[in-house]
């Protein structure tokens, strides 16, 4: 009905409120907020949270949510058909533990800035609500800082010559 080797067939109609559902209680029962399932996605949380609201995303999108909840590749397209997610094997990023305890995967680091330890830094800020937007406002605000530090400043004479011809104008 939906499902052709992972790909969803919007001729068909899937049940998003079911993955909906199925993902949503997946990630509760690993303990992941929507802010930690996203980042072990490498997705925003907004992106994450369509996916629970039931909405469309692409499919690159699913694989990723497959991925960070420990299930088979394809899970998602089954569930949209009507059918279950599976776990995937305990090779799979989400290992079974034998007291029944799962955890999630440990997000892989992002390098954006691998030259320069100071951007890379700012953008490793180990707060899961910032978003890669507002990661990325923060290396700009400090590139703008940093720029603004580097000019040369005027000296008095130079200030005095600049309020001399704002006087004369």
């Amino acid at each position: 009905m939906v499902c052709h080797a992972g790909r969803v067939d919007r001729d068909a109609h899937p049940d998003y409120a079911a993955l909906a559902k199925a993902t949503r209680e997946r990630r509760l029962t690993l303990g992941l907020s929507i802010n930690a399932a996203a980042k072990a996605a490498h997705m925003s949380p907004i992106t994450w949270s369509r996916v629970e609201a039931g909405k469309h995303v692409r499919e690159l999108t699913y694989a990723a949510v497959e991925r960070v909840l420990g299930w088979n590749s394809d899970s998602a397209a089954a569930v949209l058909a009507g059918g279950q997610p599976t776990l995937a094997s305990t090779e799979g990023p989400v290992r079974e533990q034998s007291d029944g305890d799962e955890r999630a995967p440990e997000p892989s680091p992002r390098q954006r800035f691998p030259d320069d330890p100071v951007l890379q830094h700012l953008w490793d800020t180990p707060d899961p609500t910032l978003t890669d937007e507002q990661r990325m406002a923060i290396v700009q605000l400090y590139l703008a800082v940093k720029r603004t530090a580097d000019r040369p400043s005027l000296d008095s004479a130079s200030h005095a010559h600049v309020r001399t011809i704002r006087s004369a104008m």
